[in-house]
């Protein structure tokens, strides 16, 4: 199902849209399914049944992609269709993003386009009968306000104002700046005051219009999947996560709340964010993320700089999927799709490499090769030299890179029958190593005797994300 509405007034009811042009109204309790072919001339963008105000009959309104409405009579099983397009009807662009019937009357609605055009429409006679205002950024939701009649409210999904209007207008009563960002949806409250309003960041908040103020907002999470989490080594209350939205965000574990957002100054994205590293040295409160624009990118996360980027690194060709920093010394491992495992100071001055690098490096970076993409990098905590990787080919490898410019390739563990995925050390147990893979399982080897010690079946899907208890032994 592409669209699916419930029934207000007759809450047996729902409507369904399919990806190949039918709708159908189920009324669950009877178990009976009335299908409609006749709204697949244009995919449907929304659903909205009529309020039924005064015993009228009872209709469900689709707007289209090609910013026509179709009104199915559902008791008369009907449809009829407004060619909002046309220019007899406001020759309205950008297809139909809302509509919404008047609560207080039993004909009319408010059809609102992607153009930023908006259309009072009187489904009884069939016609548009008002235009209003264009608004700039287009419209993404409408909202009646029932109590006051004929008063509605718009808003954009890519501007960041609220418009109030009245029907008896045709430009917004007042304009309200609500923030930096778009909205994905507003609600009236039932005071009749107060707007429940989505934002396009993922922020929800409510904002009095009587007073011209938010009145609460809540934090604001990501707004797209979330890819990697990170508790910070030098203090357990703060969690960092990374999202595919392209920001990281800290949070205080303690109140739940988020006191830093870190992304580019003046706008843009750090692209997908598929990884984090901290910095495990006294007194440093720096983070990394691995992205998809092929960086590796720094921040510091405390003090007067906090939140600002101090380094940024291409060393791959491509996405990087994992960064590790070893948490003995002020090195860093990233992995990529280009198949290296890079090894460098994270330092702006690539010129004042430490000693422990090695010598005769030709340039600041060590490059370890694999057969294919690499996915996971991860150093021990307990043995400071080790670094193992996962790769594209199934392996799990293990080297010594206490002189990373001559590192040393110890072992390379295959068990795994597909892509292996993430690869964590335990944090309590010496030369315990587990790995995740796409083919369902995740296998636990002790390094020393170049053996497995246990493979953990039983997902049904591909194992990803690992991460072991910090103290109690052996918990996964």
């Amino acid at each position: 199902p592409l669209q699916a509405q419930w029934c207000k007034t007759e809450p047996d009811k729902i409507s369904i849209y399919t990806e190949n042009g039918i709708l159908r109204i189920w009324n669950f309790m009877d178990d009976v399914v009335h299908v409609y072919k006749d709204v697949n001339h244009s995919s449907v963008n929304v659903l909205r049944w009529s309020s039924n105000v005064l015993g009228a009959a009872l209709v469900l309104a689709a707007g289209h992609a090609d910013s026509s409405i179709s009104f199915v009579d559902v008791t008369q099983k009907r449809v009829k269709r407004l060619k909002c397009q046309d220019k007899s009807n406001g020759g309205h662009e950008g297809g139909v993003n809302d509509f919404k019937w008047d609560p207080l009357s039993t004909s009319y609605g408010i059809a609102a386009f992607g153009s930023g055009t908006l259309s009072l429409i009187d489904y009884e006679k069939m016609e548009q009968i008002k235009t209003f205002e264009k608004s700039p950024g287009g419209i993404k939701c409408v909202e009646w306000n029932k109590s006051s009649p004929g008063t509605f409210f718009t808003v954009s999904g890519t501007h960041a104002s609220m418009r109030m209007w009245n029907v008896s207008q045709h430009v917004p009563l007042q304009i309200f700046k609500l923030g930096y960002y778009g909205f994905r949806s507003i609600s009236m409250l039932p005071n009749g005051s107060q707007l429940l309003v989505g934002g396009a960041e993922g922020d929800v908040g409510v904002f009095d219009v009587s007073k011209k103020k938010w009145v609460h907002q809540f934090e604001v999470g990501h707004s797209e999947t979330i890819f990697a989490c990170e508790f910070a080594p030098n203090n357990k209350n703060i969690l960092a996560t990374g999202s595919f939205d392209g920001v990281i965000k800290l949070w205080d574990v303690t109140t739940f709340r988020c006191i830093a957002t870190m992304k580019p100054q003046g706008g843009g994205t750090l692209g997908i964010i598929y990884s984090l590293a901290w910095s495990s040295l006294p007194d440093d409160h720096r983070i990394a993320c691995s992205t998809s624009q092929g960086y590796v990118h720094i921040f510091e996360t405390e003090g007067k700089s906090k939140g600002a980027l101090v380094l940024q690194r291409k060393n791959h060709k491509g996405l990087v999927y994992c960064v590790g920093w070893s948490p003995h010394r002020d090195l860093l491992a990233s992995g990529g799709e280009d198949g290296y495992c890079v090894l460098y100071h994270p330092q702006p001055d690539e010129s004042a490499s430490p000693s422990w690098m090695g010598k005769g490096l030709k340039e600041p970076v060590v490059k370890i090769h694999h057969p294919g993409a690499i996915f996971g990098c991860d150093f021990s905590t307990l043995h400071p030299h080790l670094l193992s990787t996962t790769c594209l080919d199934w392996g799990v490898r293990l080297f010594d890179v206490q002189d990373p410019a001559n590192y040393q390739k110890l072992k390379e563990f295959r068990h795994h029958s597909a892509k292996a995925f993430s690869v964590k050390f335990s944090p309590l147990v010496p030369g315990l190593l587990a790995s995740s893979s796409d083919d369902c399982r995740v296998a636990v080897w002790r390094v020393e005797e170049e053996k497995k010690v246990v493979v953990l079946e039983g997902h049904t899907n591909k194992t990803r994300a690992l991460s072991w208890h910090y103290e109690i032994p052996f918990i996964l």
